[in-house]
């Protein structure tokens, strides 16, 4: 926690943003937040590798750039790409911490939800 009167950093907040996901989905964070070579990505969950996004505010802009920053260092682990995603002032009836896989993935997820359940 910081001290009274004093803002967190913003790296602060994102490091500690990163710890509560991976902790929330039973992962682990990467050392430096994936700045390491060998460590890309912000943090693991069995078979996903996140980068972590988030806001302050209203509005989280994602860049194409990013999106194939995370596709790429997956497929080099051989991971799916996962944004998390915070979204500070959201209202009090919609979360504000949200998981993005791509369509397929989640589809397969799906399927296997389904073999799971007959």
């Amino acid at each position: 926690m910081p001290a009274l009167g004093k803002d967190e950093s913003v790296k602060a907040k994102a490091n500690r943003t990163e710890r509560d996901q991976a902790k929330k989905l039973g992962g682990h964070v990467h050392p430096a937040s994936g700045a390491l070579s060998g460590f890309k990505g912000d943090f693991s969950v069995g078979d996903f590798l996140f980068d972590s996004k988030e806001t302050a505010g209203t509005q989280l802009m994602l860049h194409v750039k990013e999106i194939t920053k995370i596709c790429r260092e997956a497929n080099e682990a051989g991971k799916c790409p996962a944004l998390s995603l915070k979204i500070a002032k959201m209202p009090s009836t919609v979360p504000n911490e949200w998981v993005a896989v791509p369509l397929q993935q989640f589809a397969e997820m799906l399927e296997r939800l389904e073999d799971v359940s007959e």
